[in-house]
């Protein structure tokens, strides 16, 4: 990953505000997530997918609200209060960083810290899709000032993530 941030990055490749610019919000109706480990479902415009459990895909919308937030951050903690061993991808490959507001990242950072031994408890991993290295370097550089309450890697494609996380899940498996 080191190799990532210090890559010459030309013009092209560096993401600017303008680069986002025509991107639209997903609208997704919100709805109630089936019962049950195996589901697929939509809230806020975050697809919640438990279909192959204990791996859990997440697909975060293009400008994730607070609403978005809280329906994320409600369906992985009611996911770790059954206390099932779980590791997931977030797939940020549609998000715009520059279309998330500071005052929704600090609420999803404050709704992040909630309820977090429970989830700390069920997590085994976390890894996340971004498919721009410049946005990549930038968030490692965020998890390296910030910390991580479990195992957590950023790849560039979701086949990369999804192995990743189902290797972590198999050796939990093990002990």
């Amino acid at each position: 990953m080191g190799a990532s941030l210090a890559h010459k990055f030309t013009p092209d490749e560096v993401p600017t505000r303008r680069a986002y610019q025509g991107l639209k919000p997903s609208v997704v109706s919100p709805v109630v997530p089936p019962a049950g480990p195996a589901s697929s479902s939509s809230s806020q415009g975050v697809r919640f997918d438990t279909t192959r459990f204990p791996l859990v895909v997440i697909e975060l919308p293009v400008s994730p609200t607070i609403e978005a937030h809280r329906a994320l951050f409600d369906q992985c903690n009611a996911l770790a209060a059954r206390g099932e061993r779980y590791g997931y991808v977030v797939d940020m490959r549609k998000t715009n960083p520059f279309a998330i507001s500071a005052s929704s990242r600090q609420e999803a950072a404050r709704m992040a810290s909630e309820k977090i031994d429970v989830r700390r408890a069920a997590t085994i991993c976390e890894a996340r899709v971004i498919e721009h290295p410049l946005m990549r370097g930038i968030t490692v550089a965020f998890d390296w000032a910030v910390g991580h309450h479990w195992p957590t890697a950023t790849f560039a494609t979701l086949a990369q993530a999804e192995e990743w996380v189902t290797s972590k899940i198999r050796a939990d498996k093990q002990r």
